[in-house]
């Protein structure tokens, strides 16, 4: 069999298949609706297998692997720490155990097959999600906005906001139309439960692509911004803004378009700061925004009870219980912070937090500011949207905690082979 240039080695092409596997399990995990399917609890398994597999293709593919034993310790330590929880509350101990069982896989992968730099991980990451992107604009227009393409089924789903189950109206099982006909504006939700989860895959799409990625592509950023356009999120869009100052604020070419652009900018700017508290004002004044407001309420409620170790993993039952009587309709939790805080306590919500702290440090240090601007602006969507234990979440906290440098280059595994084959 011959190989592209690419692929003169098969490890070369095991690898990238392992990897784009942990990229699709991370996505599948990551609120997507075959994920929450009533009745096919068995795919949170597959999906930890598939997890598994990917990490263990990408080690047995490498001839010569990358162990760092300070990040090791760290790890271990982690790990450890973690694994004590079950001992203070052991409430679902064996959902919490599985979330820690990914993330140790997770720390393998980073421990094994990562050195420094940007993961060839994250290229990949976003060559799903522009393909998902890509997909759904089709499926979003024809489908959902002209009515043109009808669709194929419908699908049963946990995500309901409700103890009831949702039924959302499916394309042929590759979009799904997550939104209730009431709501006022047709959104672009993919193959996710919601359109702001949606959003915050794009964004952190985005993010990468403007703020990490080597060789940047308009046409990948056009696409990524028309999408998070299309699902109506307002965190999305003012990740949108933020990153569009950014690039105009970083653009050091003297060219006369450029000049013309940084005028219009200025004579502009006090719009574009406006246009955020805008959205929030509109967004405060409906019924999403009034529940965002009040699971902060309710979120500080059920910590102050159970402030170290939290009210127990994933028991969002207790969380119900301090919830106001006028919210029956929508008992679902709208962000993360609060969600980890009240339920796990300061004992695992300090991990998170120490992710992030140590990053915003170690970017600052290094005067590395656009590592700075995706940790802030990653940890900013994570705080207001609900992905608290996701394996996404577990992989991308890792990744700022332990990075050191984001414009090394990346595909750091391509090093690592050698005619010899020699092993460390």
């Amino acid at each position: 069999m011959k190989f592209s240039h690419k692929y003169k080695s098969l490890a070369l092409l095991m690898y990238d298949l392992s990897e784009y596997l942990i990229v699709i399990s991370l996505i599948l995990e990551c609120r997507s609706v075959y994920n929450h399917l009533v009745g096919k609890a068995w795919i949170s398994y597959a999906i930890v297998i598939m997890l598994a597999a990917g990490v263990l293709g990408a080690l047995i593919s490498q001839k010569i692997i990358y162990f760092n034993k300070s990040r090791a310790i760290a790890f271990v330590t982690i790990a450890i720490y973690l694994l004590l929880y079950i001992f203070f509350n052991s409430y679902h101990w064996s959902s919490y155990l599985r979330c820690l069982l990914c993330l140790v896989i997770i720390f393998i992968y980073y421990l094994f097959c990562y050195r420094d730099g940007i993961p060839s991980i994250l290229y990949k990451y976003e060559n799903v999600i522009l393909l998902i992107s890509v997909i759904s604009l089709f499926f979003w227009v024809f489908g959902i906005l002209l009515g043109i393409i009808k669709p194929s089924g419908i699908i049963h789903t946990t995500w309901s906001g409700s103890s009831e189950s949702a039924v959302f109206p499916s394309y042929f099982n590759i979009y799904f139309k997550s939104q209730r006909d009431a709501e006022p504006f047709l959104r672009n939700s993919a193959i996710f439960t919601e359109s702001p989860m949606f959003s915050f895959h794009v964004s952190l799409a985005l993010l990468f692509e403007v703020l990490l990625s080597e060789k940047f592509s308009l046409r990948k950023e056009i696409i990524l911004i028309v999408t998070i356009l299309s699902t109506h999120s307002t965190t999305g869009l003012s990740i949108v803004l933020a990153l569009v100052v950014y690039q105009i604020m970083r653009n050091k070419k003297k060219n006369v378009w450029m000049v013309l652009i940084y005028l219009a900018f200025l004579i502009s700017l006090p719009f574009i700061a406006s246009i955020p508290f805008y959205l929030f004002n509109a967004k405060m004044t409906t019924m999403s925004g009034s529940l965002r407001v009040d699971d902060f309420r309710v979120g500080f409620l059920a910590w102050s009870k159970h402030k170290v170790f939290g009210g127990g993993f994933e028991n969002e039952q207790y969380l119900q219980s301090f919830m106001a009587n006028w919210r029956i309709i929508n008992i679902g939790f709208s962000n993360s912070i609060m969600y980890i805080l009240a339920l796990t306590g300061i004992y695992v919500s300090i991990v998170y937090f120490g992710a992030v702290i140590k990053g915003v440090v170690t970017s600052i240090i290094n005067k590395d500011f656009q590592m700075l601007l995706f940790s802030a602006l990653f940890f900013y969507q994570f705080a207001i949207t609900v992905t608290p234990n996701n394996y996404l979440i577990f992989f991308v906290l890792t990744f700022i905690a332990i990075n050191k440098k984001a414009n090394l280059p990346s595909n750091e595994y391509r090093y690592y082979y050698s005619d010899v084959g020699e092993a460390i």
